[in-house]
């Protein structure tokens, strides 16, 4: 799987753009740094603008090859340069052994690699050090020796290279007195420039020149180390300016630059003859595989002899072998190369005159010393412009000569095929040109068309007799592979001197098979022929299928994923791609990594995107419904592949915010306890704290759905929750004022009682003793 995403983001990239937009450059860079985006410090910032001017470039932060992302992966191997600059600290220390490792594979992707500013650096000592990959025993360029005390404002051309071109070897300031990293002691490298100075301080090292610009070469590879971190080169006296940069990124991404030679010491030999093979490349070669293939097919092993830079092969040719062309291929550390000879048997010399009419053929057999040499038979097959072909047979001759009349305009194709053994033939070839003199004139000049399908249809041609004399007895005659397809129905007719007649036909086209089928009408008369050419291409429409029509995908932040659709070509013709595209909804979230150009009929090819969460959430979770609009030569495919992105944020953090509502809710729970029974709340909010740990665990577990599904319960019911403490204390609220109020009923009446039973007593007692009273007042 990890093959097929790596291949897929391929290809990707398959054509690369610029990140800024605009038009592609014809070279990509990946720009490695501690920066995923162009927001990035000033002088890290001018040398991505400058590498920008003639690069397309991809942005990649060093974390994502020190984790091997795929994005990694798959820049590295359609880039043609890796640039390297300011990286994080972690790449050169903590994690520099994953860096460096997962930076190597570059070695033999037929690319350049320039190390610039700190990843050219090595402070301490080499199990806990601040280093660059150049002293890895990935790369093993240099030795480990501390360079980061030089101070220097001057740099030294000293060798003459194309990287070099236009400098003179001497000193050019620099514009800079810090951060200069030198490769103190570079193992085979190539030193361009030093710089003076005491790299390692009050270390063991001494003051002195010392590599600034370095090259390391390999079969796929071109490696320099560019030791100044700022890109302050320019606007000052004598600087060493932006060239001497530009031309070392370009001489180091040029695959011209790397791999081998392959060469023989000529390129057509005679039977029983050695082969001369060598190959020479610019840095040491370890081992050759070679063969060599024969026009008949076998193939047959190369013995390679050499050391260092340049391996020689030796191969006899013998009688009993075919003539024809041979094919030399070798492969060094996986980069092929291939050469094509030519082996004879004779010296086939074919001559045409074709300044005469008739015309002369000749054609001369010798061996190679330049002797006559009789061959056994010998055929000269004459092909004329229609596709018609004469064949002349010659036996027992070391020559022949044949006058040959011309009865067609155009181009001829003349072979000679020399039999010397039985069974064993020596091939010649020839083309030339003849025009007849024009009598009849055809408007239009011929007939070329081109149908997505079988069908009839009817043409006219306006014959005009351009000469100065009538031509009589003008008998139409339909020939080659359409013949059949032409349909007329004419008898010889005669056109006087500048007049012109129209003569109509009709053609079905009967053809099954894709190509451009040919035929012609042949205007025979008395003063000669003349030739309709007529060319029909059959050129089916193909039908894309997609398979599936949609993908639905579950994903986390800073995680990717990738898609397969297949598309399948139905129909009977090729299909071409034109675009790829992705809708609004999904662009920037979708990414695709390989563009298909084109389906053959009844053919198949992956489309893969892949899906990157790169950036924060603003929600838990967010769907987006998007598609890939895919436009075919037939116009925008419908309906067009969908992708259904389920996007859930750290649903294992966000959750743990329902910790703080619980304790509240618990506090709450502790003072109802005095006052009722709590004991459901608190087993609930136990049983919440549970949920809370298992959202988190489903989550970790990737069951992101169910995790988020979980995320809403456990919010719901913690809302339910706090309205059931709250329901609660309102109704404990409510009994103590509805007990506070009938205690106050209960007063009101006690009082009204006692105040009615003294005055029902006073009432009583006046009524019961009234008369002694009225009886005491009359006496």
């Amino acid at each position: 799987m990890r093959r097929i995403l790596i291949l897929s983001l391929i290809l990707l990239i398959l054509i690369p753009l610029n990140q800024a937009g605009g038009v592609p450059n014809t070279k990509t860079a990946v720009f490695i740094s501690k920066y995923s985006t162009r927001s990035m410090d000033e002088q890290t910032l001018d040398y991505y603008q400058r590498i920008e001017e003639y690069y397309d470039v991809y942005i990649l932060e060093d974390t994502l090859v020190t984790k091997n992302d795929p994005k990694w992966k798959a820049y590295s191997q359609v880039s043609d340069l890796i640039f390297l600059i300011n990286l994080n600290d972690e790449a050169l220390n903590e994690t520099r052994d994953s860096f460096c490792k997962n930076l190597s594979p570059a070695l033999n992707e037929s690319v350049g690699l320039v190390f610039a500013g700190n990843s050219v650096i090595f402070k301490g000592d080499e199990n806990s050090s601040v280093s660059s990959c150049l002293y890895t025993e990935y790369f093993n360029f240099a030795e480990s020796f501390r360079n980061t005390e030089i101070a220097s404002n001057s740099i030294d051309i000293t060798s003459s290279h194309p990287i070099t071109e236009g400098y003179s070897e001497t000193s050019y300031n620099l514009k800079e007195n810090k951060k200069i990293y030198p490769v103190v002691y570079p193992k085979e490298g190539i030193v361009l420039a030093e710089v003076t100075g005491d790299p390692d301080g009050y270390g063991p090292l001494s003051s002195g020149n010392y590599p600034l610009i370095t090259l390391w070469q390999g079969i796929n590879h071109n490696t320099v180390s560019f030791g100044i971190t700022t890109s302050k080169i320019t606007r000052c006296y004598d600087c060493l300016n932006w060239e001497i940069f530009d031309q070392a990124l370009n001489w180091a991404s040029n695959d011209e630059n790397m791999g081998y030679e392959l060469s023989t010491d000529k390129d057509t030999y005679f039977l029983d003859e050695r082969i001369e093979i060598k190959t020479e490349s610019h840095v040491e070669i370890k081992d050759v595989d070679g063969k060599i293939i024969y026009p008949t097919g076998e193939v047959y092993d190369l013995l390679f002899i050499g050391s260092e830079n340049e391996w020689r092969s030796l191969y006899l040719l013998q009688d009993e072998d075919p003539p024809g062309e041979y094919i030399i291929s070798t492969n060094i550390e996986g980069l092929n190369r291939m050469k094509k000879i030519n082996v004879k048997k004779m010296i086939l010399d074919l001559e045409v005159d074709n300044n005469t009419e008739p015309i002369l053929i000749t054609s001369d057999f010798k061996d190679k010393y330049g002797r006559n040499l009789e061959v056994s038979s010998a055929k000269l097959i004459i092909s004329k412009p229609s596709g018609l072909q004469e064949i002349y047979q010659f036996n027992d001759t070391d020559s022949i000569s044949l006058s040959y009349d011309v009865t067609e305009s155009g181009n001829y194709f003349v072979m000679v095929e020399a039999e010397y053994e039985p069974d064993k033939k020596q091939i010649g070839v020839k083309n030339f040109y003849f025009k007849l003199s024009p009598k009849l004139k055809f408007i239009p000049r011929n007939i070329t068309k081109k149908f997505n399908e079988r069908i009839n249809f009817t043409e006219s041609i306006m014959i005009t007799n351009i000469g100065n004399e009538g031509v009589s007895n003008i008998n139409p005659i339909k020939d080659g592979e359409i013949s059949n397809w032409i349909n007329f129905n004419q008898t010889p007719f005669t056109i006087g001197p500048g007049n012109s007649t129209e003569f109509n036909f009709g053609i079905s086209v009967l053809g099954y098979q894709e190509r451009t089928y040919t035929g012609y009408i042949n205007f025979s008369s008395e003063n000669g022929f003349n030739i309709f050419p007529i060319n029909i291409q059959l050129d089916y429409l193909g039908n894309l299928e997609i398979t599936p029509l949609s993908f639905e995908e579950s994903l986390t932040i800073n995680e990717a994923k990738e898609v397969e659709f297949l598309l399948e070509n139905t129909g009977k013709g090729n299909l071409g791609i034109e675009s790829i595209s992705m809708s609004p909804e999904i662009e920037g979230w979708v990414e695709i990594s390989n563009r298909p150009k084109f389906i053959i009929p009844n053919g198949e090819v992956p489309l893969r995107a892949v899906i990157v969460v790169d950036r924060p959430l603003t929600q838990t979770f967010k769907q987006i419904d998007g598609s890939i609009n895919i436009r075919t030569e037939n116009g925008l495919h419908s309906p067009p592949p969908s992708i259904k992105l389920k996007l859930y944020s750290d649903i294992a953090t966000e959750v743990e915010t329902f910790y703080p509502r619980l304790i509240e809710i618990e506090k709450r729970v502790e003072y109802l306890k005095e006052k009722t029974d709590v004991e459901t709340f608190e087993q609930e909010i136990e049983r919440l704290r549970t949920k809370i740990m298992n959202t988190q665990d489903l989550y970790n577990n990737e069951q992101l759905e169910t995790s988020y599904e979980m995320y809403t319960e456990v919010e719901k019911e913690v809302e339910d929750l706090r309205k059931q403490v709250e329901e609660t204390e309102n109704k404990l609220e409510e009994n103590k004022k509805r007990l506070i109020r009938l205690l106050i009923i209960l007063g009101i009446i006690v009082i009204v009682g006692i105040i009615g039973y003294k005055a029902y007593k006073k009432i009583k007692g006046n009524k019961e003793y009234g008369w002694l009273y009225k009886k005491w007042k009359e006496h």
